[in-house]
């Protein structure tokens, strides 16, 4: 780890470089310990690690681009998920000779977001997972793989990230406070059992947000994690008591900029995780519309990766949930 990774953006200084560094569910790691040797989806949540060990698969271990000796086409197919772009630029790619005169070398073509092509995509892709199927491997990832034609679900070895029972749960969990006291030993912010466990399940199992977050405190000085700054950082009762609230478009915009604008991703989750229950116990009336809620928000977890500005993606979470209750 560099002496400059205060420098960084964490989620890249932070971020594994081999699989065996990787925070991996038992299960997952011995599906990917031989290499690649089919085509693959990796399916999962936000921040479990599918783009590292897309990359670590790629380019080989460090991700290095520069030194690698395999030819890696990346591709995210949210805005390049087009006919035209298929044409021109994959099988292309697929069908030139190797840069590096090895034909016995396979290819890797990274496909991010392949939750999201259109059904057009799909079927144009099909015969080129087939065709190319020699010397080129390509590795998908996605948060929702039952959006994903099942005719390339066939042609492709699905690995779900996300823990299944509850023993995978609970190591998950158990990895995820190891990596989080390793990082704030490494920082230098002292903490207890109690505290580190909190952060984590307050955050879990979204790795990326747990290193922004780690961020965050060492930016802003602290010099400890304690209970009381858990609380103050994630007290989110003045958003749930606006969305509640009659709808008022001016003073929604200008709360969330002001109260929210740096903390998004804090208010995101604690709409998904204590909304339900606030609502539940505020205006227990109203929890016919719950579900509704639910859907609405995991719907603008899908587009904030996405966002070019994510603090629209709160507004609209905002507005939207409003309407819901008042209507």
């Amino acid at each position: 780890m560099s002496n400059n990774v205060t420098k960084l953006l964490w989620t890249e200084a932070f971020r594994p470089k081999t699989v065996q560094s990787a925070i991996l569910l038992p299960r997952v790691r011995e599906l990917l310990s031989k290499g690649v040797n089919d085509n693959l989806i990796l399916a999962g949540g936000p921040g479990q690690g599918k783009t590292t060990l897309s990359r670590i698969l790629c380019y080989g271990e460090n991700c290095d681009k520069d030194t690698t000796k395999n030819e890696v086409l990346e591709i995210n197919t949210s805005l390049e998920g087009r006919i035209d772009f298929l044409r021109d630029n994959i099988v292309s790619f697929c069908s030139s000779a190797s840069l590096f005169g090895d034909e016995n070398r396979h290819k890797y073509i990274l496909l991010e977001e392949f939750d999201n092509c259109s059904a057009d995509f799909y079927r144009a892709f099909r015969p080129i997972v087939e065709a190319y199927h020699k010397h080129v491997r390509f590795i998908a990832n996605c948060n929702n793989p039952e959006r994903i034609h099942s005719a390339l679900l066939s042609r492709m070895t699905l690995i779900n990230f996300n823990p299944i029972t509850k023993e995978e749960e609970d190591y998950l969990m158990t990895e995820y406070i190891k990596r989080v006291k390793q990082i704030l030993d490494y920082i230098k912010i002292a903490y207890t059992e109690e505290s580190v466990t909190k952060f984590v399940k307050n955050n879990y199992p979204d790795m990326r947000i747990i290193i922004k977050r780690l961020q965050q405190l060492y930016d802003s000085g602290a010099k400890e994690l304690s209970p009381e700054l858990l609380g103050a950082s994630f007290d989110a009762s003045s958003l749930f008591q606006l969305i509640c609230s009659p709808c008022n478009p001016w003073e929604n915009y200008k709360a969330i900029v002001t109260e929210w604008s740096n903390r998004i991703e804090d208010a995101m989750c604690q709409i998904s995780e204590k909304f339900p229950q606030y609502i539940h116990t505020v205006c227990p009336e109203k929890d016919g519309k719950i579900p509704s809620c639910v859907i609405t928000t995991a719907e603008h977890f899908g587009l904030l990766e996405k966002s070019i500005d994510k603090n629209i993606v709160l507004q609209s979470l905002v507005f939207k949930l409003q309407m819901l209750l008042n209507s």
